[in-house]
């Protein structure tokens, strides 16, 4: 997911980064139905469990996310196939 982010171009702008856990945290939005995030201001944001950068200091080969179906945070294996979301 980091070098995902990182090697990523789109129109043709670089600088590409995977966001923090406490970044992710802000776009949660327990009031919602449904997906846990504004999909006014984020309609593109999935429903489902999306990586941070943010490693988990308890064992290094998980990493935090959020799961926007609930607005849980969680740590899951790096080995895990799930969700990309890239800032700038």
């Amino acid at each position: 997911a980091l070098s995902y982010c990182r090697s990523l171009r789109l129109d043709g702008t670089t600088g590409w980064r995977l966001p923090s856990i406490k970044e992710l945290q802000t776009l949660v939005d327990e009031r919602a139905a449904g997906t846990k995030v504004d999909t006014a201001a984020f309609p593109a944001m999935p429903g489902a469990f999306v990586w941070s950068s943010t490693p988990s200091a308890a064992s290094p080969d998980r990493a935090w996310g959020i799961d926007f179906a609930s607005g849980a945070s969680a740590t899951r294996p790096t080995t895990g196939g799930f969700t990309v979301v890239c800032v700038r």
